[in-house]
């Protein structure tokens, strides 16, 4: 069982969607009874660059947690390297490597 459930409820997770999940589309799918959030896919070569728009992709609201940031890359040095700059910057409640 995950921490941030403590009873018998199954959990409904929001699936990460390039193009499609954004903090407003979390905020509305939070109101509407998804438990647990994911972020867009991010680049860890976009977050290593510190290339601004792949950074949004990381931003959340606290409301909307517990959230994850699915982090994508061909790389496994990078995607650790990645994987602690979003930790640094946002501290979201898991890392979703794909």
């Amino acid at each position: 069982m995950l921490p941030w459930f403590n009873n018998d409820k199954f959990p409904l997770y929001l699936a990460p969607m390039a193009g499609v999940i954004d903090r407003i589309f979390r905020s509305i799918c939070k109101e509407l009874g998804a438990d647990v959030m994911v972020t867009e896919f991010v680049s860890s070569e976009g977050i290593i660059r510190r290339d601004d728009r792949t950074r949004k992709y990381t931003e959340f609201d606290d409301e909307q947690r517990p959230v994850g940031v699915q982090l994508f890359g061909a790389d496994g040095e990078k995607m650790a390297e990645a994987a602690k700059k979003i930790l640094d910057w946002k501290r979201p409640d898991f890392i979703d490597i794909n």
